[in-house]
């Protein structure tokens, strides 16, 4: 036996352990020494009751064991225990593995495997596949999952193409490109395109032909926006040409992870829709018109029935206005200020009535005794003017007579220059003789009471045709061509209006004197509603257009053009008398036109 204190080399380690031994079951510390490591493993041993009967029952305590072992060989041994257990365990698990995965690959991977190659086969169209179920555990589960799958989406499958099929509205899918993948069997009878043409080869703006395909088209809105169209109206063209009115419904196409597919959409023909629409508004805006028609009649009746009482001298009466600002209550308002005028008008006019009356009273006798005074000096003119042709024609036929009997009698005696002298004479006087007939047929024509009354011009013509054998000979010579066209029957006087016409074709023929091929024409020129009488003669300027209406005013001198100067005035007057117009165009060196005008209601 040795003591303990031999054995620990630390002293202040071993007096710590005998203060707390007695308290503790076992007790562990490591000693370093100059001779190596050592580990104690102190066991205290306890006085029970078994060991009374040797060492009494006074102490708790009888003692301790003490084991001191050499630290290296424990960690040496405690490290090949180790060693050998991770071995032993690294076996265990490998083989662990092993057999777990040669179960997995039998049991789990190849019916999943199986399983994947199938679900690939059905996503990409084959719906004839299903799983093989042989067990009843998780992988015999997820087959019959997948099979229940499998037959729930071919039934839903099923039930979409029996919708598709029993829509009889046209419809049809595209793919996210616009192109067509589906077409029902109604968008082939409104489109004239068959499924075969348009599956997978055509856009569905080159089969419909919309209006609204490059500005609002329904499949765009869809792709763009991620929702549905609904109702809109467009209008399609078909194969033929013919135009298609629509009522169009479009969706997007998603899968379970909201991608986009494509587009379905749905239309309608509302060429019916539209005829009814069409048909209503006509029957609204026909009863909006019959209650406009009755609201307007009723209020003209209204207007009518005010402005017969304002005829009847009721001047203090007013159309009502209903306040609705149409042109109704304008029109009553303008007719109220045309009444409110006319009534100061009224008092106004009733102010003067007796200064107008004394006034037309006194103009009255005014007139009548003018007409009395003119009445007397139209007596008076007459009678100076047949004076004046008398006491003119006397010396006239006395100059013209004694003229004749020298050229007669004493010619032998007479030389040239006094025949030129007498010839002279004789021309003048009957100039002046032809003067004082124009003067007297002037003076008459505007005292002459008109015969009016319808008249053919052929029969005008027929009488004037007397003028033209005047001049039948240099007609004839001259080879004048005459034309006459057709003329409207006119009411006039018969007799004035022949001098008119013998007045103008004498004209005529007189001042196509210088031409080769005179042509005169008569007719009718529609445009200015005016009979006319053209000729291709020596013509005029047009600034002198006045002047050869006046009296005695003459453009050419006597010797080249004879005539008195009054018969365009006498014409003018004539025409005047038949409150008619006379004018003249003309162009100098190539033609005359004179046009005669009567009243419309002459023609």
């Amino acid at each position: 036996k040795s003591n303990l204190a031999n054995h620990i080399y630390d002293k202040k380690a071993f007096q710590e352990l005998k203060n707390i031994l007695p308290e503790k079951e076992s007790v562990f510390f490591e000693e370093k020494t100059p001779t190596g490591r050592y580990l104690f493993h102190v066991y205290p041993i306890q006085n029970r009751k078994d060991c009374f009967h040797c060492h009494g029952s006074s102490g708790k305590v009888l003692g301790s064991m003490v084991i001191k072992m050499d630290t290296e060989q424990t960690y040496a041994a405690i490290a090949f225990a180790r060693n050998r257990t991770l071995l032993v365990s690294i076996l265990g698990i490998l083989a662990t593995i092993a057999l777990i995965y040669t179960m997995l690959t039998i049991l789990v991977r190849r019916p999943v495997e199986s399983l994947d190659r199938k679900s690939k086969r059905f996503a990409e169209g084959d719906m004839s596949v299903s799983a093989d179920v042989t067990t009843e555990d998780e992988i015999g589960i997820l087959g019959s999952t997948f099979n229940y799958m499998v037959k729930s989406i071919k039934d839903q499958i099923e039930y979409a193409n029996s919708l598709r099929t029993a829509i009889i509205n046209p419809l049809f899918v595209t793919n996210t490109d616009m192109v067509i993948s589906h077409l029902n069997d109604a968008c082939e009878v409104i489109t004239g395109y068959t499924k075969e043409e348009v599956e997978g080869k055509m856009t569905c703006s080159e089969v419909f032909k919309s209006n609204i395909c490059d500005t609002a088209c329904p499949m765009k809105q869809c792709f763009e926006e991620g929702k549905g169209v609904k109702e809109l109206r467009a209008t399609i063209t078909n194969r033929e040409g013919e135009e298609v009115p629509i009522m169009i419904s479009a969706s997007p196409i998603k899968d379970s992870a909201g991608k986009l597919l494509g587009g379905l959409e749905i239309f309608q023909d509302i060429t019916v829709v539209l005829e009814a629409e069409r048909l209503k508004y006509v029957e609204e805006a026909a009863a909006w018109e019959e209650e406009q028609r009755k609201y307007l009649e009723a209020r003209v009746k209204s207007l009518s029935d005010v402005l017969t009482r304002v005829s009847e001298g009721n001047l203090k009466i007013r159309a009502e206005e209903l306040g609705k600002n149409d042109i109704m209550d304008k029109v009553v308002q303008h007719v109220n200020i045309m009444l409110d005028n006319l009534e100061k008008l009224y008092e106004r006019i009733s102010s003067f009535s007796k200064e107008l009356e004394l006034k037309v009273t006194e103009r009255t006798a005014m007139l009548r005794e003018k007409t009395l005074l003119l009445e007397m000096a139209n007596k008076e003119l007459e009678a100076f003017a047949y004076s004046v042709s008398h006491d003119l024609r006397a010396p006239l036929r006395g100059i013209s007579g004694f003229s004749k009997i020298l050229v007669d009698e004493y010619s032998a005696q007479l030389d040239d220059r006094c025949k030129h002298y007498l010839k002279r004479i004789t021309g003048s006087t009957n100039r002046i003789s032809a003067l004082i007939d124009d003067m007297l047929a002037l003076s008459r024509a505007g005292r002459t009471e008109l015969q009016m009354k319808p008249v053919e011009f052929s029969d005008i013509i027929n009488n004037v045709i007397n003028v033209i054998k005047d001049f039948r000979e240099e007609i004839e010579s001259r080879g004048i061509s005459i034309k006459i066209g057709v003329i409207p029957v006119i009411k006039c006087d018969l007799t004035l209006m022949q001098t008119v016409f013998s007045n103008l074709i004498s004209n005529a023929i007189k001042f196509t004197q210088k031409k080769e091929k005179p042509e005169i024409e008569i007719g009718y020129d529609k445009e200015k509603d005016a009979i006319f009488v053209r000729d291709n003669g020596v013509g005029f300027d047009m600034q002198y257009h006045d002047k050869i209406f006046q009296v005695f005013q003459k453009l050419h001198l006597p010797e080249e053009y004879e005539g008195t100067g009054i018969g365009l005035a006498f014409v003018r007057k004539i025409i005047d008398r038949h409150n008619g117009k006379i004018w003249a165009e003309s162009e100098p060196g190539k033609w005359t036109t004179f046009f005669l005008k009567l009243r419309k209601e002459d023609v």
